[in-house]
């Protein structure tokens, strides 16, 4: 159960009835806020824990205290700032992290929006924000510190209403969790998910269950022949799959420094409600819809050698004098797919980007503005650190997608020419269920080790990603 300290001094009395006045000028207000917010920090770092620290007098040294751990002061934006300044004043070696809330319209229930916390999980941390009315936005709030490992929390605020302090100062039981679970519908939710979590064990668990059984046999769909560990002694001296592994990181990384800066730029540039952005808007998410084995098929055309619409524009304006081969040539066959994979990815990222975009309150905004930024400045200290939750997200998913896609290849060039395009996953596909040229050789016991390696490798490349993205809501 939380401990409710009220501070009952006289000056501070005082100061709110003087902040209170009709006729109180700004300076006076601010000057008198900050006073409060020193006198309240003296209460609320009372009982910090010390520490004995030898220090050197003019005489002789001694034994001394200070502060033991470190203090985070943790505002809870933008009202909270106000208090800020005073604690600093009286903790200036104090770190400064901040979370940013605002209540739903609809659902009255606060949204987190923006969260900047010190690495250190383990001092002490103030939260503040002068005013603790129903204590939805403040429990909320600690409710987040708490599940991101901060432990040790203490709310200031300045003005509290009884109904604050008593949802502050509530610690529920199961059951009323539960209850409370129940009313808002997450028990509703979890019973919605069941379908969903019973096709993923059906559908993925299982199937990958089937999966590693066939990996000690030489199984092509029809008689499995028990061959031992052969399967993964072929797998050290499979040129053709370790350069496809290669082949899968170059296609990523070009995939990714188009894709994510094009979906950035273009969201950035969409979301506001201009004449015609709802219309580019869905003519950008178009190839979303599209299967990427039909828009694959299209581009083939494109790229077409003799009769390809790219090398009759390019031939037309004088550019080549004779016909590239884009998806036959070893030099440009892995160009031609990026692009192909780019133009089907980047609509659904932008999407996803413009309702991060809309979720920004546009009073900050505001508030950049009347402190003199630019568009550029606005957008890098703005912008970007409060897009950072869905910016990860969509990152995330573009890394897993791009270490993944093999569909478009299959349709482009079928892993060629001579593998250049080959990538994992389209090797392994050759593998389980051949191709045209090589339906009766199918090597599915064999496709099952390289589906495992391939499969470890991307989560690798994930576990790596989570591990960096975590330094990025990190405070120094």
């Amino acid at each position: 159960m939380m401990q409710v300290t009220v501070v009952d001094h006289p000056l501070i009395k005082q100061k709110i009835t003087k902040m209170r006045a009709e006729h109180t000028s700004s300076r006076d207000f601010r000057e008198c806020l900050d006073e409060i917010a020193m006198l309240m920090t003296y209460e609320v770092a009372r009982n910090l824990p010390l520490q004995e620290v030898e220090v050197a007098t003019p005489v002789a040294k001694t034994t001394g205290y200070k502060v033991a751990g470190d203090i985070f002061v943790v505002p809870i934006l933008r009202a909270g700032l106000g208090l800020l300044t005073g604690v600093l004043k009286m903790i200036p070696d104090a770190r400064v992290g901040f979370i940013g809330l605002y209540r739903d319209e609809e659902t009255l229930k606060p949204i987190e929006y923006y969260c900047k916390l010190p690495d250190n999980k383990d001092g002490v941390t103030i939260v503040v924000d002068p005013m603790l009315a129903t204590g939805g936005s403040a429990a909320a709030a600690i409710s987040m510190l708490k599940a991101r490992g901060l432990k040790n929390i203490r709310f200031m605020c300045l003005v509290a209403a009884p109904e604050g302090v008593k949802v502050m100062n509530t610690k529920k039981s199961f059951g009323q969790r539960m209850k409370k679970s129940w009313q808002k519908g997450d028990i509703t939710m979890w019973i919605m998910l069941l379908p969903t979590i019973f096709f993923i064990l059906v559908m993925s668990v299982y199937p990958f269950l089937w999966l590693i059984r066939y990996v000690f046999y030489d199984y092509n769909g029809f008689k499995a022949y028990f061959v031992g560990l052969d399967n993964f002694k072929r797998v050290l001296t499979d040129k053709i799959y370790w350069n496809s592994v290669l082949h899968t990181f170059e296609y990523a990384v070009m995939k990714l420094l188009f894709v994510i800066p094009l979906s950035l730029v273009t969201a950035v540039l969409l979301q506001r409600k201009r004449f015609g952005s709802g219309l580019f808007q869905g003519i950008f998410f178009l190839p979303t819809v599209i299967s990427s084995a039909v828009y694959s098929l299209i581009w083939y055309f494109i790229f077409a050698t003799y009769n390809g619409v790219l090398n009759g524009y390019l031939q037309a304006a004088g550019v080549i004098g004779a016909p590239v081969d884009w998806l036959g040539s070893s030099r440009t066959a892995m160009a031609a797919v990026v692009i192909v994979a780019i133009w089907g990815a980047f609509g659904n990222y932008m999407i996803l980007l413009i309702s991060g975009l809309t979720g920004i309150p546009a009073d900050v905004y505001e508030s950049a503005q009347i402190d003199g930024a630019n568009g550029v400045q606005t957008f890098f200290r703005i912008t970007l650190p409060m897009l950072g939750p869905v910016l990860k997200v969509v990152i995330m998913l573009a890394i897993t997608t791009a270490f993944k896609d093999y569909q478009s290849i299959l349709v482009l060039t079928g892993g060629g020419p001579n593998n250049r395009t080959h990538v994992m996953f389209s090797y392994i596909f050759e593998m389980v269920f051949g191709t045209s040229g090589k339906a009766s050789q199918l090597q599915i016991g064999y496709g099952s080790v390289l589906s495992i390696i391939s499969a470890v490798i991307v989560g690798l490349i994930t576990i790596v990603y989570l591990k960096f993205s975590k330094k990025m809501d990190e405070i120094s």
